[in-house]
């Protein structure tokens, strides 16, 4: 998308974007607000899992460090490191990222490779706990805090399918303790208490049908998140960073989704998310990133689809529109708060525009792109240099996330194809025997 184009679009839709043709607000250094910290400038890399890790111990291999050290040379001053599981029940998938005693010192030389590479980056390792989407190997193991009707649909799980014990959720803040300790001593500056796309932590959020501690009223709810925050925090030293990825809404009708009004319509509520990042700041969380939806209910509202993918049910300006809007109320409500936002990817071209324009207006503090960084890793470097290249920018075809639907490892088919268009026609050919 030119810039010319979203005008026009902006025109005929009555979207509110911001925009400035100052690009040089997005270079300016920014200080993570409570701590010591700052950021060479205003863009950063969003988790993106890559599904390359080893599957013996978990431990980064070639193809991850190819990956990191082409973000790092790409100038942005922040690396969301991808969702990282705190133990083997809480993974995604068998080649995720997981940190561990034993694997430790392989996280530490690629840490050290990254900072060789680029000694300004600062990076957020994103823990997590996969909760229903976990898997033991490749097959489903799902950890679930409630039964979501919608959800279960999706997976799909029977009514009876059992739901976690509080004695096993009382155990996760040390255990997320732990990781991040491992972490920071691997060279991360910092540490995300994963909270959104209803995986466990998120979906705890919505679990107001369930009983016992961790059910029905907000404390309730927000307690495993609190108390993990409190555990990190506690956990690190003063100089490293806690930070979380909160989902402002599920945007799934009530009573299963977070962020939600109680009408049962599909919307936005930012009573409780709000209230949610109050009560984490006052633990100790000084560094948020914003995003919405899930991928495994509503892929259109946190991931904007132009092309390749089944059609939007919406506009997919409209998904844009609504993550940056919804953003900057967050950002309004905390001025003493660091934000990331997200949703810039899909404007390609016209992304650094609409990216100053949120800076520059207060709306946002860093602009993170993550489907973008895959297929252009150097889209900050270009930004700060003003040579934005619309041809290695992102078309939004989905084909990386096809690559992680079918447990391959995560790139750009179209914009890395020496790379990872081999393992995309050959994920392609195996789905097309299976239909035979």
């Amino acid at each position: 998308m030119t810039i010319e184009k979203l005008e026009k679009e902006i025109d005929a839709g009555g979207y509110k974007f911001p925009r400035s043709n100052n690009l040089s607000v997005l270079t300016r250094p920014v200080h993570i607000k409570g701590t010591d910290v700052t950021l060479a400038n205003s863009l950063a890399v969003h988790p993106m899992e890559g599904g390359d890790f080893s599957a013996e111990d978990n431990s980064p291999t070639d193809t991850v460090t190819r990956r990191y050290l082409r973000f790092a040379r790409g100038g942005a001053g922040l690396i969301w490191f991808e969702a990282t599981a705190v133990q083997e029940d809480a993974r995604s998938f068998d080649r995720q990222a997981m940190i561990t005693e034993k694997n430790a010192d392989a996280y530490k030389r690629l840490i050290d490779e990254i900072k060789k590479e680029n000694p300004d980056v600062k990076v957020i390792v994103q823990l997590t706990h996969s909760g229903r989407y976990s898997k033991k190997g490749r097959k489903p193991a799902p950890v679930i805090a409630h039964h979501s009707l919608p959800l279960n649909d999706r997976l799909p799980l029977p009514p009876d399918y059992p739901v976690v014990s509080d004695e096993y959720l009382d155990r996760l803040p040390e255990t997320f303790a732990r990781c991040a300790m491992l972490a920071y001593e691997a060279g991360f500056d910092g540490v995300d208490v994963k909270c959104c796309h209803c995986y466990l932590y998120d979906e705890l959020l919505s679990a107001y049908n369930r009983p016992g501690k961790y059910g029905g009223p907000y404390e309730n709810r927000a307690r495993l998140v609190l108390d993990t925050v409190s555990a990190v925090r506690a956990a690190l030293p003063s100089a490293a960073i806690v930070a979380s990825r909160v989902g402002m809404s599920d945007m799934m009708p009530y009573p299963w989704g977070f962020g939600v009004p109680t009408d049962g319509s599909v919307a936005c509520d930012l009573t409780e998310p709000l209230r949610l990042i109050g009560d984490m700041r006052a633990r100790g969380c000084t560094l948020f990133s914003l995003t919405m939806g899930t991928p495994y209910y509503n892929p259109h509202v946190n991931r904007p689809y132009g092309q390749g993918v089944p059609t939007s049910p919406e506009p997919p300006l409209r998904g844009v529109e609504r993550m940056i809007n919804t953003a900057a109320q967050v950002k309004i409500a905390y001025p003493e708060l660091t934000f990331v936002g997200a949703g810039y990817s899909y404007l390609g071209e016209a992304s650094p525009y609409v990216a100053a324009g949120a800076v520059e207006c207060g709306m946002i503090d860093v602009v993170g792109y993550g489907r973008m960084a895959l297929c252009y890793p150097d889209f900050a470097r270009d930004i700060a240099e003003g040579k934005f290249d619309r041809h290695k920018s992102c078309l939004t075809c989905g084909k990386c996330s096809q690559l992680l639907g079918g447990f391959r490892p995560v790139g750009c088919p179209v914009r890395d194809s020496e790379m990872y268009l081999p393992i995309y026609q050959d994920l392609m050919r195996e789905r097309a025997e299976a239909q035979k």
